[in-house]
């Protein structure tokens, strides 16, 4: 299981303990107290496919005005809280409350809030605050499935000379690939099960690359082409269909 070996069975609970120390620490914080309307954990820890050292613990910071300081001050109560947990990566956006309620409304839209939404709703957990739930207008993937191939194929300039985010971007279009193919869900293994039906080996390999954390042996161009190619055919087929 690629990713998955050291991590939850997908659906287990996950041990959420750690969170009570982060509750605390906002509630002694009055600036941060304050502007923070909801703090929200959600992906593979929540999902139940979290792998020590491989995956990231995702977070998301609503506030109720802009904030940097306070952002700052949250990331680093978060990281020191899961340290034990040992993440790749401890990733905390923030929108205010109105890109919430808006979320295609913004230059940069969150995946997880829109395409992603489904499993934001289904996986996700309230640390601190008020449910985030009843703000967001409900998004369906396949109506936004287009404007996502475009957004990641945009990325082909924005990361070039970049092989590591390259890499992670090929990984997404590979998990894009999946989700248009019929996937169950975005868990590694629902991902991975997909992929071999559509019989795509690079799609797979890539997959493979992105939630193993593995360095850029296959390189730079190798990525380029492979997310060049991929979305293209898709807004293609697309294009034809309509």
């Amino acid at each position: 299981m690629v990713g998955h070996e050291a991590g939850l069975e997908v659906g287990e609970v996950p041990d959420l303990g750690f969170t009570a120390g982060i509750r605390e620490a906002v509630e002694s914080n009055g600036p941060l107290r304050d502007v923070l309307y909801s703090l929200v954990l959600f992906g593979s820890y929540v999902r139940g496919d979290y792998a020590q050292g491989l995956s990231d613990m995702d977070f998301l910071a609503v506030l109720r005005w802009p904030a940097d300081e306070a952002v700052r001050e949250l990331k680093a109560i978060l990281e020191e809280a899961t340290r034990s947990l040992r993440p790749k990566l401890v990733d905390l956006p923030w929108a205010l409350v109105d890109d919430v309620r808006n979320p295609l409304s913004g230059g940069h839209p969150f995946k997880f809030l829109t395409f992603y939404q489904k499993d934001f709703l289904d996986h996700h957990v309230i640390v601190y605050g008020e449910e985030v739930a009843p703000l967001l207008p409900r998004l369906e993937a396949g109506q936004l499935a287009a404007w996502r191939a475009r957004a990641m194929l945009g990325n082909l300039e924005r990361f070039r000379g970049d092989p590591e985010m390259m890499r992670v971007q090929a990984g997404e279009v590979a998990r894009f690939l999946a989700v248009v193919g019929g996937a169950r869900g975005i868990a590694k293994q629902e991902i991975l099960e997909a992929l071999r039906e559509l019989g795509d080996a690079d799609a797979l390999a890539v997959y493979g690359d992105y939630v193993g954390g593995r360095d850029v042996a296959r390189g730079e161009e190798f990525y380029r082409g492979f997310i060049a190619s991929r979305l293209g055919a898709f807004l293609g087929q697309r294009h034809s269909a309509s």
